[in-house]
């Protein structure tokens, strides 16, 4: 571990923090870490410019403060689905001046760094989904086939030149051949590969016998290297490494426990949080890491209110019930589904005999009281908004022990600002909270 690491002074990191973000900095540390119903995923919702990243470096600093003590080493990972932005934001949320403690990089490439990462006491990483959780049938980047060929050439003991021109892909052969032996040289300096990560990909490998089956296929046939390779032979090719950067990936999960992530915009990836695709499946084994927290930050968490003729294909209302469904026990998120339709019904009969819709309009008090126990709200103190903003919303309320909310919610129609929790199903007494942040 490395020595000269120094603990973060939060008072310093927040300092330059607005009132209005230091208060949601506040309330969402305590939601996840300190009050006795403490929860686990988090949605801090904001209009756009009002500052989600760095109320997230504020959560952030706190949370290592917290951790400090008891991990030997902390990691924070920032997905987003621009990798461009993932390099930018990872530095803005690194909590010192050492570049080299954040990196963007893929989910298949850590073997690579696990090394550093245990040498480091607090580690900034970076994904997307699009290079690290989707596969297709991609080869992938170059540097992460040469990690599978040296991997597999310590599991199978690989030899000749077929496995490599297998793994060549569409590299040239010059630039390939280099860079096999640029990471193999990277691998010395860390004294090869953690175990760990051998034995889990190992076990991977055994989980499936025709990968090795069709590698060694694939190896004979490309046993010589080719300029042009026939198309069928290429799509076989691809189809097979994108199966091992599947493999290598998952093993990768199996080793890589984030103490808290970042999902900035996430509703750019929503797929990732309830879908069934194999991608989904990758991110939800991430998001259900032992002892994770989440952190969702989104100026639209869900579409907002739409009429008919604007939909384009797009429903909100069941949108709204999908991001609920992330952050709530489904017991909860069928009990609000049910109080919505009734409030739709009882108070809007006209729009009952259409697609099921959150509307705008008078609020019915018998209706409201309802609703609210379903979706608690806390709203940032509007007296430290920047003048015409909207509220930043920041999580559930919290009675403190005396029985009642810490500010009275505005339950309104669809806004532009919301907040959400969750609290595993296995905990008791689980909510969901729904900050309205409707200007008045």
């Amino acid at each position: 571990m490395n020595e000269a690491a120094v603990k973060p002074n939060v008072e310093e990191i927040c300092r330059p923090l607005r009132d209005f973000q230091r208060a949601s900095v506040e309330y969402a540390f305590r939601r996840l870490y300190q009050d006795s119903d403490k929860i686990d995923r988090f949605l801090v919702a904001d209009e756009v410019g009002l500052g989600k990243t760095w109320v997230a470096k504020g959560v952030i600093a706190h949370a290592v403060e917290r951790l400090w003590d008891t991990k030997d080493r902390i990691d924070v990972l920032y997905i987003c689905s621009n990798a461009e932005i993932a390099r930018q934001n990872i530095n803005r949320l690194n909590l010192g001046e050492r570049r080299e403690d954040a990196f963007a990089s893929r989910l298949t490439l850590l073997p690579l760094h696990l090394g550093d990462l245990n040498a480091r006491k607090v580690n900034f990483i970076s994904f997307t989904p699009a290079t690290s959780l989707e596969f297709g049938t991609s080869s992938g980047a170059r540097r992460e086939r040469a990690v599978l060929y040296w991997l597999l050439s310590e599991i199978w003991d690989l030899r000749g030149a077929g496995p490599k021109n297998v793994l060549q892909a569409t590299a040239g052969l010059r630039s390939w051949r280099n860079l096999l032996d640029e990471v193999q040289g990277d691998l010395e300096q860390q004294d090869g590969f953690a175990p760990i990560v051998v034995e889990r990909f190992t076990e991977e490998l055994r989980a499936d016998p025709s990968l090795l089956a069709e590698f060694e296929r694939l190896c004979e046939l490309f046993g010589r290297a080719r300029l042009h390779v026939p198309p069928d032979e290429r799509r076989q090719r691809n189809e097979l490494i994108a199966k091992l950067r599947r493999a290598l990936a998952r093993s990768c999960l199996a080793i890589f426990e984030p103490d808290l992530i970042i999902l900035d915009e996430f509703q750019r990836f929503r797929n990732l949080l309830q879908g069934e695709d194999e991608a989904a499946q990758l991110a939800q084994r991430l998001f259900t890491s032992s002892g994770s927290k989440i952190l969702l930050l989104s100026a639209t968490p869900y579409k907002m209110y739409t009429v008919s003729a604007e939909t384009d294909g797009d429903d909100h209302y069941r949108d709204f019930l999908l991001t609920c469904g992330f952050l709530l026990p489904k017991p909860q998120v069928e009990a609000l589904e049910q109080e919505l339709m009734t409030y739709r019904v009882r108070e809007h009969p006209r729009t009952a005999a259409t697609a099921p819709t959150l509307v705008r309009g008078r609020r019915p008090a018998r209706r409201h009281a309802a609703l609210r126990a379903l979706l608690p709200l806390h709203d940032a103190r509007r007296e430290h908004r920047p003048a015409g903003a909207c509220a930043s919303t920041v999580g559930p309320p919290h009675t403190g022990g005396s029985g009642k909310a810490d500010s009275e919610p505005d339950l309104r129609a669809a806004g532009p600002a919301h907040s959400y929790a969750r609290q595993p199903q296995r905990q008791a007494g689980s909510a969901l909270v729904l900050g309205s942040a409707l200007a008045t």
